[in-house]
């Protein structure tokens, strides 16, 4: 790629004609993550699953993956395939992400859901704090090889609803394909310590938003409430029996919390 905002073409599923809808992963994931889930919702939308940078095939390191590169990358990966306008999801760090684009780039957004997401930390000092927590994480990355670093990663109380879930070797499999080098750099440049707080930003918020939580996960649900507090034209659903990866856990409830809010927000376009 001679461009370095220019990233590897995107996994697709459904038809041109459809809604496009913009799938963003999480930590340690890549675009097939979504891969059950835009078959089921391909019948109704054109779903984009892009790798984000250090993950998948987005390997390229010439350059920082901010945010703001980021976002551009993916406006011109949309302006590519001619499509001005989609509905956007995303998880955890994905969901950060999408937030960004939402408030810096609202005009080529229909609406969004978030998943166990946050507009990163208020103060300073939590993120000068959290970009050292950062580093020692990827240095630990570094150190332990991807099969150990996964198994503790996921021992942590945030994913301990997991923990029996028949389908977590697939996951963990999916994960040790990721290479260590390339995701320290991810964390050291778009952590949650390395990204602007988007706090301030939520009252100025255009688009409708719906923030999705599992009641098990308690840190994300008190955040999702403060930001459904401080922001604009956002709902916040808590998904019972789940915790921070909501769309892995419990699909069904997943699948018709997002079909009604993008369908009920396609509706008041037309």
């Amino acid at each position: 790629m001679s461009d370095p905002l220019c990233w590897p073409a995107p996994l697709t599923f459904g038809e041109r004609d459809k809604q496009p809808l913009l799938l963003l992963h999480g930590f340690m994931g890549s675009g097939r993550d979504w891969q059950k889930l835009a078959a089921e919702l391909a019948a109704e939308f054109f779903c984009i699953c892009p790798d984000l940078p250090g993950h998948g095939q987005n390997l390229a390191d010439s350059y920082e993956w901010n945010m703001d590169n980021c976002l551009q990358a993916l406006l011109n990966m949309l302006d590519e395939m001619a499509i001005p306008a989609v509905h956007l999801l995303g998880y955890s760090m994905g969901g950060r992400l999408a937030l960004y684009l939402a408030i810096h780039a609202s005009r080529r957004f229909r609406s969004v859901v978030l998943e166990s997401a946050s507009p990163g930390l208020e103060k300073r000092e939590g993120r000068r704090e959290r970009m050292m927590n950062d580093q020692l994480l990827a240095a630990k990355i570094k150190r332990l090889g991807m099969t150990q670093f996964i198994n503790e990663w996921y021992q942590l109380p945030l994913f301990a609803s997991l923990a029996m879930h028949e389908d977590l070797p697939e996951m963990k499999a999916r994960r040790v394909k990721n290479r260590p080098k390339a995701l320290a750099k991810s964390l050291a440049e778009m952590g949650t310590g390395a990204q602007p707080s988007l706090w301030p930003k939520l009252a100025d918020n255009k688009l409708p938003l719906l923030l999705l939580v599992g009641e098990k996960d308690r840190k994300f649900v008190s955040i999702a409430k403060k930001m459904a507090v401080m922001g604009n034209q956002i709902i916040v659903r808590e998904i019972a029996g789940c915790g921070h990866n909501i769309h892995f856990e419990n699909p069904a409830a997943f699948l018709q919390e997002t079909r009604t809010f993008f369908d009920i927000n396609s509706q008041e376009e037309s």
